[in-house]
């Protein structure tokens, strides 16, 4: 790791300024051996030092992960949202093969071709009808990719290898001499995938086909080869997952790491070799000469599919893979949200929950320190107190400017591990987005290819042969290759159910479908046209919500005569979406409370991983309100805080979406209680200024107990001890706060935000041991935190009326309207007041 952190800017911003202030600390430190005030740095140095390189290392590992965990998610679904496109590929081969235009043209075509070859009359017939049937089929096959548009080609190859059809604008060869027609001839499996370079795609290094024998009446007449669009799919895929000023280089690896796509073909060109990287911890590569932070994943099988077994292959060059994005503003959350986030284990490990309660320990002990060699000083005669004054101020003065340098950089450090949250919960739910509107974009094509069916059309057009059993029997065998659909339905020009894939629904032939998507499907023009219906109940989903999808059915006139719609098995197929855009933990499961939802277009709840109404509720109305567009926010539902990732569905290819919503949540901490009383806008120190040598001075030694400042002559102060030790008693006082060993006696302690009836603001507190006039045995005061040494001119000193019993006799007049009042206790008040009650430790109390 510490090799890395030269590359993260922020962590090396922060260890300049740490060890600028180290060195400042060194020489405070040897000063402060050489000055009267008896103050000891030594501890506080090491402390420092120590906490210093807590910080640094933490924010390193953070920035690391942020890193890590980025570059391994966008490897993750690059891979898998590819192969969930090839498993749709492996339906569309099946489906299309069985086409009886394409059957017929394979099965009649290769005579006609041996016929056009010779020579008479007889020839010429045969090579204008191959000619009429080529154009005919390449009509059929254009409008196939016309709705199925991540194909480049569709080629027929008769078993000899000659390329009987093509698209017009393929530029396969006349005859392939690919061993893939043999190797699908000889294949009974569904489809056969091919990945590597070949002459039916002469201008790729590496095609992906998907072929399937073409066969009629147990007679084989060759092989249908569907050939993906991969370099362009990639594209689409891998902008969605990076930006425009992303130094991302995402790609596609095989298993001998040879780059088959890339988003940037100038750094990494296809067809090199690279080194892959560790799918969990990520590895430092080298490639041309740089150094790169590389992540490789491979895919996680959707419904038993695994595809071709590529992986996932992410790098960001070194020098940027630890920058931070410039953020304006927090994502929706306060300092005091923040600081509730702190104490989440499930956000914070332990170690960093720690760092603040470590800063915050030695500032106190620093403070302490500070104020003492004050009070110390204020009681010395002559001797080098000027210098010793000096030198605490500026102990006191770098005791801030620490403080302050600790503050950004926790805070930075928390922002980072919360940012990093919220990163989680948008990237999400933009997978979740990517997820829906590709697997509708298919729906959207199916229906409208199997609009062109010709049983489908020839039964509506009621040609022989073509009837109920026939269309029934079609879309049955549709439905069985196509899973995501619960049911497929034939309407005619009337909207009355003539066939379905579904026995359980065959009961409603011939029955009217009253329902708003049929009457709008059946008006549509062309063959491009499409219907999808709103997210409503179906009596073809029984009486569930789903979206139906219909294309109309046209004769051959062109006339509409009746419609086909496909109806989506929502249920199933939305959960599984959900579940694959919630976020997963190093075991692979999703992580514990997380819930990923879809919205519709007026922000009803399509789907959830978790029906709860308040989530819903919460989600929908902060979606309304705020996030139309897309983002993600810290949100408070009820007493917890989430991060709360939102992606409007924006579509993919020609089809244009929803118009709704993908939101995900992670919790990220519990909402803690608000505390009523606070010390307002009083500053943590009283104001401490000379009021010059002619005029009488006393000094003071001010502290705060609850909302209120108060102070007591530094004659009377001892000095201030950290109150760990404090060990609590069985007494009957009710000051008593408990007892602690000072100076070889046991010294009892007073609560003396107990004695004055305010409310406890800060833990760990700090002890005062004072000592009364006339009194020798001391006592302690129990306060929160400890302000100046102010030098204040007698005449600034306002008398408090009051009974003898009042423990504030005087008060310090503000300098400022904005400065705190400050009550002065009387250390001989406060003393009759505990030795009058106490009968707890006589040898304690008693002079």
């Amino acid at each position: 790791m510490s090799r890395l952190t030269k590359y993260m800017p922020a962590v090396v911003g922060y260890r300049e300024r740490l060890a600028t202030l180290q060195g400042a600390w060194d020489s405070l430190a040897l000063l402060s051996h050489l000055s009267e005030d008896g103050t000891n740095l030594s501890g506080t140095r090491q402390a420092f030092e120590s906490l210093a390189g807590d910080l640094v290392s933490h924010l390193a590992a953070e920035t690391h992960k942020k890193s890590l965990l980025a570059a391994r998610a966008r490897a993750q679904v690059a891979i898998d949202i590819l192969v969930r496109n090839l498993f749709e590929r492996t339906a569309d081969i099946s489906f299309l093969a069985a086409d009886d235009i394409i059957r017929r043209f394979a099965r009649e075509v290769p005579a006609l071709r041996r016929t056009a070859r010779e020579d008479g009359p007889a020839a010429e017939n045969a090579a204008r009808t191959v000619e009429v049937a080529t154009r005919s089929v390449q009509r059929r096959l254009a409008e196939y990719v016309a709705k199925y548009s991540i194909y480049h080609n569709v080629i027929v190859v008769s078993p000899e290898g000659e390329v009987l059809l093509q698209l017009e604008t393929g530029n396969a060869p006349a005859v392939t001499q690919d061993p893939l027609v043999a190797h699908t001839l000889a294949s009974d499996q569904p489809y056969v995938e091919t990945s590597r370079a070949s002459d039916l795609v002469p201008d790729a290094r590496r095609a992906l086909i998907y072929s399937h024998r073409i066969t009629s009446e147990n007679q084989t007449l060759g092989v249908l080869c569907l050939c993906f669009g991969l370099q362009d799919e990639c594209d689409g895929i891998f902008g969605k997952l990076r930006s425009a000023t992303d130094w991302t280089v995402l790609s596609l690896l095989d298993t001998q790491n040879e780059v088959i796509a890339t988003s940037d073909p100038y750094l990494l060109p296809v067809g090199a070799r690279v080194t892959a990287g560790n799918g969990e911890t990520g590895d430092i590569v080298r490639f041309a000469g740089r150094e790169f932070l590389a992540v490789t994943r491979t895919a996680q099988p959707y419904q038993g599919y695994a595809g071709p077994n590529w992986r996932g292959h992410v790098m960001v060059p070194l020098e940027r893979a630890f920058e931070t994005d410039e953020v304006t503003e927090r994502s929706g959350y306060t300092s005091e949200v923040l600081a509730d986030l702190r104490a989440s284990a499930a956000t914070f490990s332990a170690a960093l929950r720690e760092i603040p309660r470590q800063a915050d320990a030695v500032q106190r002990d620093l403070n302490r320190s500070v104020w003492n060699g004050s009070v110390r000083l204020s009681l010395a005669d002559g001797g080098n107190g000027t210098f010793a004054k000096a030198l605490l101020r500026e102990i006191s003065n770098m005791g801030r400017k620490t403080k302050d340098v600790f503050e950004h950089s926790i805070e930075e450090l928390h922002e980072t591990v919360v940012s990093s949250v919220l990163h989680d919960s948008q990237f999400m739910a933009s997978l979740g987005s990517e997820l829906l509107a590709r697997n509708l974009y298919e729906r959207a094509n199916d229906c409208r290819w199997l609009a062109l069916d010709a049983t489908l059309i020839g039964r509506l057009a009621e040609v022989q042969g073509c009837d109920d059993a026939a269309a029934t029997q079609m879309l049955q065998r549709i439905n069985e290759l196509y899973t995501v659909y619960h049911c497929i339905v034939l309407l005619d020009a009337q909207g009355r159910i003539v066939a379905t894939s579904r026995p359980e629904y065959e009961h409603l032939q011939g029955e009217l479908l009253n329902e708003p998507w049929a009457s709008q499907t059946l008006s549509l023009s062309g063959s491009q046209a499409y219907s999808v219906s709103g997210f409503q109940p179906s009596a073809l989903y029984d009486n569930q919500p789903t979206l139906i999808f219909g294309a109309a059915v046209r004769g051959p006139q062109g006339r509409v005569i009746g419609a086909v719609a496909v109806v989506f098995d929502a249920s199933p197929q939305l959960s599984a979406m959900l579940r694959d855009s919630l976020p997963r933990d190093e075991r692979g499961q999703p992580v514990a409370g997380c819930v990923a939802m879809f919205l519709d277009r007026e922000l009803r709840v399509m789907a959830t991983t978790s029906p709860e109404a308040g989530i819903e509720a919460a989600c929908i109305r902060w979606v309304k309100e705020t996030s139309r567009q897309g983002e993600a926010r810290i949100v408070q539902i009820g007493e917890s805080y989430h991060a709360v990732g939102t992606k409007p569905d924006s579509g993919y290819r020609e089809f244009p979406g929803l118009g709704g919503h993908a939101v995900v949540l992670i919790p990220i901490g519990k909402v803690h209680e608000r505390r009523t009383v606070a010390r307002g806008d009083l500053p943590q120190r009283a104001p401490a200024r000379h009021e010059g040598s002619k005029q009488e001075v006393l000094e003071f030694a001010t502290f705060a107990t609850g909302s209120s400042w108060y102070a007591l002559p530094t004659t009377s102060v001892i000095e201030a001890i950290d109150a760990k030790a404090l060990q609590t008693l069985p007494t009957s006082e009710p000051w008593c706060a408990g007892f602690l060993m000072f100076a070889g006696e046991p010294l009892a302690v007073a609560d003396l935000t107990r004695v004055l009836g305010e409310t406890h603001l800060e833990t760990p507190r700090i002890v005062v041991v004072i000592r009364a006039q006339g009194r020798s045995r001391p006592f302690g005061l129990l306060v929160e935190l400890l302000g100046d040494i102010p030098e204040v001119a007698a005449d600034r000193l306002l008398p408090i009326d009051g009974s003898p019993e009042q423990l504030a006799t005087l008060a310090i007049e503000p300098a400022d309207p904005t400065d705190p009042l400050v009550m002065i206790l009387s250390p001989e008040r406060l003393a009759g007041l505990f030795y009058g009650a106490t009968q707890a430790a006589p040898e304690a109390l008693t002079a």
